[in-house]
């Protein structure tokens, strides 16, 4: 549990700007996620998912994971780890790794694991 809230916070302080329609930018979100508003940085984050926006994809991931305002759901979180750990996400791959290690939200696979442990240790994960 310490681990992927760790890797959320570098995450965060790694995301990419970028001019959301909903008016408020990806630090604006991550401010309200700080400050406990978990519904505003839901709709921030699905609002710059949309675009793409990597550290929103794998900030999703991490509120399914944890059931921030959402219920906990391992298998919504797999989905958005997967989508940007495929786009080179490190801290998504290596989170992508540990559900495959434990089998949350994914079937138990260590050989996927080691996929997805490897791929973020390449990038210094």
């Amino acid at each position: 549990m310490k681990r992927i809230c760790g890797v959320f916070v570098l995450s965060i302080s790694l995301g990419l700007f970028v001019a959301p329609t909903w008016g408020q930018s990806f630090d604006e979100a991550v401010e309200a996620f700080n400050r406990g508003d978990y519904e505003t940085a839901l709709r921030g984050f699905e609002v710059l998912a949309q675009k793409d926006h990597a550290s929103a994809l794998f900030s999703l991931g991490f509120i399914h994971y944890e059931g921030l305002v959402v219920p906990k759901n391992y298998d919504e979180a797999a989905k958005w780890f997967r989508k940007v750990a495929e786009k080179g996400h490190a801290a998504a791959q290596a989170n992508l790794g540990n559900m495959h290690f434990k089998g949350l939200g994914v079937p138990k696979d260590y050989a996927k694991a080691l996929k997805w442990y490897r791929k973020a240790a390449d990038k210094g994960h």
